[in-house]
């Protein structure tokens, strides 16, 4: 089996692992993913794995390539009559599985299929008013209003055939929410590449190819027969792997991507999936069904957003969760979607109190300057005392400046890690620096561990950096980079480690604090 000709212009989502077996008489491709299509019936279920099984059996007018391309299909093509009137031209020469010619009978009879009561998908196209047919080849398609983005709402309409649907008394979708059995349950009969040979649900779907279907010379493949397996169970389903029950699983769990590299003969394939995570909040509604504040909505306030916004780590979501299988995102919209927009994709920082941080900057910048020219035999001892005094007032600042932060992020019920992860690195760079200072002041230090305490600050930005923005990780770099320029000139140690500090953090802090400025305005307006 060549497999590079057989997954030659499949969109495969998420990871995949898969196996090279010796080529076979027929070409089976086995494969398994936790669930099973909920429904055969299209227009049952508006759900990706239902329209993934749908896909391979019926054909849509237009249709979204592995480029995600919005590309005809079924039609060839399209015109506006008027804003509100699409006329689509028909592929010809179509057939569907049992023979039969596929015509526009079969589109009109299909969407409007679609827009029934029972239908998932009618609120997909609910701006469609009336479809037309004029003549066997030729459809309009009429909307309440002008609709832009018509053919992108077409792609999951799958186009039945009208004659095997009335013959099967399945005109209409299947009522899932009632439960309702229908011979199209479990049968199918499209004009899609491949034909439905056996549906067991929740067990076993056994597909074959369709050798007259119209995309083949355009599209070729190699596969003769798909044998799909449901497997809830993650171990169950990486066995069956290990073991060469199945080829290929769609979705491996990521504690075992490592394993399952490592293994020989297997193969680990991964791609950004069409799809993002995101929490929704109702703005929409005067007050919250199921909160206790009553009288308001407190997700209307763009405050409380902005805190729940700001309380989650979502770098660590990516690294622990996801173990690095994800990218954070800043708009529902992925890319290679219409609508996807790059410049507004970028995450929104955290704010750690740009003012408390320059309150750190403006201390190391007096304490050190305060080293260097009190370092003498007749004012050393005033050294301690005056760096005592500077971190003790750049403490307070902070902490005002902390509560602050804290006030804005219990509106929504969070306190961000992230926050607390700064607090923690400032806390313990601040203690040892009192420490230092105080053991200076009732010992007759000279001069003080300040290259030590240089350090700890470093360390301090470069780990603030890490957790939060690159502009604190180039700020404690400079830090280290003036003190080597410190051990080079000694003479001015001290007022070169207290500038470099001093700018190092400072710097840094106006920046975060204008980006964050400026997104707060673009918040306000959205």
């Amino acid at each position: 089996m060549n497999l590079q000709k057989l997954f030659s212009g499949v969109l495969i989502a998420g990871a995949v692992a898969f196996s090279v077996n010796p080529a076979l008489a027929k070409n089976t491709i086995r494969w398994a993913s936790q669930g099973d299509a909920l429904t055969s019936d299209p227009h049952a279920a508006n759900e990706s794995p239902t329209h993934s099984a749908s896909r391979k059996i019926y054909d849509v007018l237009y249709y979204n390539d592995k480029d995600m391309k919005n590309t005809p299909w079924l039609a060839t093509g399209f015109k506006l009559v008027n804003p509100t009137t699409w006329e689509f031209t028909l592929r010809k020469g179509v057939k569907f599985h049992d023979g039969s010619d596929f015509t526009a009978e079969d589109v009109k009879f299909s969407i409007e299929r679609a827009l029934s009561p029972t239908s998932d998908l009618k609120g997909d196209i609910s701006s469609i008013k009336e479809v037309k047919v004029v003549d066997a080849h030729t459809v309009q398609i009429i909307t309440k209003e002008p609709n832009p983005i018509l053919t992108n709402q077409l792609t999951n309409v799958f186009i039945m055939s009208k004659a095997w649907s009335e013959k099967n008394k399945v005109t209409r979708p299947q009522d899932r929410a009632g439960k309702e059995e229908t011979y199209a349950v479990r049968h199918a009969m499209g004009t899609g590449p491949f034909i439905l040979k056996l549906r067991e649900p929740d067990v076993k779907t056994i597909l074959v190819k369709n050798e007259n279907w119209w995309g083949l010379k355009k599209y070729p493949h190699e596969v003769d027969e798909i044998i799909y397996t449901p497997i809830a169970n993650q171990a169950t389903r990486v066995a069956a792997l290990l073991s060469g029950e199945v080829d290929f699983i769609l979705d491996p769990p990521l504690q075992d991507l490592n394993r399952i590299k490592n293994t020989p003969g297997l193969h680990l394939k991964q791609t950004a999936q069409v799809r993002t995570i995101f929490l929704g909040m109702n703005q929409g509604v005067k007050e919250l069904l199921s909160s206790n504040v009553k009288g308001k909505n407190p997700l209307a306030d763009q405050r409380v957003r902005q805190a729940m916004y700001q309380a989650i780590n979502i770098e660590a979501i990516k690294k622990k969760v996801m173990r690095g299988y994800s990218v954070p995102a800043g708009l529902i919209t992925p890319p290679a979607v219409h609508g996807y927009t790059k410049a507004l994709n970028k995450r929104r920082d955290f704010d750690p109190g740009a003012i408390g941080m320059i309150a750190w900057g403006l201390a190391c910048l007096i304490g050190y300057s305060a080293m260097h020219f009190l370092a003498t035999p007749e004012h050393y001892k005033l050294i301690w005392p005056v760096l005592i005094l500077v971190l003790v007032t750049a403490f307070v600042i902070n902490v005002i400046c902390d509560i602050r932060i804290r006030k804005r992020e219990k509106k929504a019920g969070f306190i961000s890690q992230l926050s607390r992860q700064i607090n923690w690195i400032w806390a313990v760079a601040v203690l040892h620096g009192l420490i230092w200072s105080i053991l200076g002041l009732f010992n007759d230090w000279y001069g003080g561990p300040g290259f030590l305490w240089a350090l700890i600050y470093s360390i301090a930005l470069c780990a603030t950096g890490i957790l939060h923005s690159k502009e604190w990780l180039w700020g404690g770099l400079g830090v280290l980079g003036g003190m080597i320029a410190a051990f080079l000139i000694k003479d001015y140690a001290y007022l070169i480690l207290g500038f470099a500090m001093g700018a190092g953090c400072i710097l840094p802090a106006i920046l975060v604090q204008r980006n964050y400025r400026k997104q707060e305005k673009e918040n306000a307006q959205v």
